[in-house]
Formats: C-alpha cells, structure tokens, sequence
C-alpha cells in the first residue's frame, strides 16, 4: 500500500517510543521521588519527559532513515 510506506518511512517503530520514555520516567522517579514534588508538577515533568524522548526517537529515525 502506497500510504502504509509512506508512514512507515516517517515514525520510527512504536516499541522505539516507549523504551526510551519509560526508561527515562523510571530514572526520572529514582530522581525525583513520588511525593517530593506536586502531583500536577509530576504530570507535566512526565509529559515533558515524553514529549522530549518522542522528538529525540523520531529525529534519530528520520535521520538514519536516508542512508
């Protein structure tokens, strides 16, 4: 199928994603403990985080992608 290669070509597989966020969400719990921070700052460092290890994930992706 023409658009199924197309996106496959632009995201990265979506095990990519989650290894790297949750990963980083684990270390990031060893850092900042639950509770020594605000419950709605915790969110938005999570969502942060995901939104920060997405981009990077993609970006690596889409950069070795053109070899």
């Amino acid at each position: 199928m023409i658009g199924e290669t197309a996106t496959r070509g632009r995201w990265a597989p979506w095990w990519t994603y989650v290894l790297p966020i949750v990963g980083v969400n684990q270390l990031r719990q060893l850092i900042l403990p639950f509770g020594t921070v605000p419950e709605w700052a915790d969110v938005v460092i999570a969502v942060l985080v995901a939104a920060a290890c997405f981009a990077l994930v993609t970006l690596v992706y889409r950069a070795g992608a053109g070899r």
